[in-house]
């Protein structure tokens, strides 16, 4: 029989070496010199023996540009990350595709653990930066990220996103800052602290540069300088001075030496 028309072993052998699409637990970050995971497919790899998961599979990533992490099972257990992953029946080779929520399919739950869109336009209006159109419908998640510990506690995330309308950029953390670029402004900020004008005797708890086409607006409790020269304007004026030195400009009454760094 020719080879090429032995349909029966051939598909035999492609259907071994075909790669199909599970879910798995981050068992271990391989470290630096190794950018792949460990993982432990479900529910297949879930009853091995312990001294058995050190010959769980070792997967690279499925797309070059990335390099993917999160909770280990050597960290957090059962509470560890699932990813997606690209292998062959028997897990000998296989890829990771990314992190994946635990979602099962079309049911009649609805699918809200990524994130409270609510809670996101609260954050904003608390720091009076509300863009003009943060719409849910023009709204696409690019990345979105929330380490809970094993207590519940939130101990750090991460929203990237951006409107698919206006072009409009979102980037921020639960740590409290956050980068904005819309056509308006492009507004930086620093600290978790209110924007409520009410609360101004707690002091600035916040620091922000905001910059419009007109105006550069920076808000914060002490302002730094840490330059050899200053310059605010360019008519060359001299109105900063002091009244030590050793040549004053003009004497009445108190030496004052003007500046010679800081120009208007």
């Amino acid at each position: 029989m020719n080879p090429y028309m032995d349909f029966e072993n051939k598909y035999d052998k492609i259907d071994s070496l075909s790669l199909r699409f599970y879910k798995a637990r981050i068992y271990e970050n391989m470290g630096p010199k190794d950018l792949r995971l460990r993982v432990r497919p479900l529910p297949f790899l879930l009853d091995i023996p312990k001294a058995e998961e050190k010959n769980l599979p070792v997967y690279p990533m499925f797309f070059s540009d990335q390099i993917i992490k999160g909770k280990t099972e050597k960290d957090s257990g059962s509470q560890a990350d699932i990813v997606s992953i690209l292998a062959t029946p028997d897990f000998d080779k296989g890829y990771v595709v990314g992190l994946t929520q635990n979602f099962e399919g079309n049911l009649e739950k609805a699918s809200n653990a990524l994130f409270d869109f609510n809670a996101i336009k609260n954050y904003l209006s608390k720091r009076s930066v509300y863009p003009t159109d943060f719409t849910y419908d023009n709204l696409t998640v690019q990345h979105w990220h929330e380490n809970v510990d094993k207590e519940g506690k939130v101990t750090g995330g991460l929203l990237e996103c951006f409107n698919i309308k206006t072009g409009d950029k979102f980037l921020m953390s639960t740590q409290g800052w956050l980068l904005i670029l819309t056509k308006e402004k492009v507004l930086i900020r620093c600290g978790s602290g209110s924007s409520d004008p009410s609360q101004a005797m707690a002091g600035k708890l916040f620091s922000a540069i905001e910059m419009t086409p007109s105006k550069i607006k920076m808000s914060s409790k002490t302002i730094e300088f840490d330059a050899d020269a200053v310059r605010l304007g360019n008519r060359g004026l001299k109105l900063l001075g002091t009244t030590a030195g050793l040549i004053p400009v003009s004497v009445e009454g108190q030496s004052f030496i003007a500046s010679q760094q800081v120009t208007f």
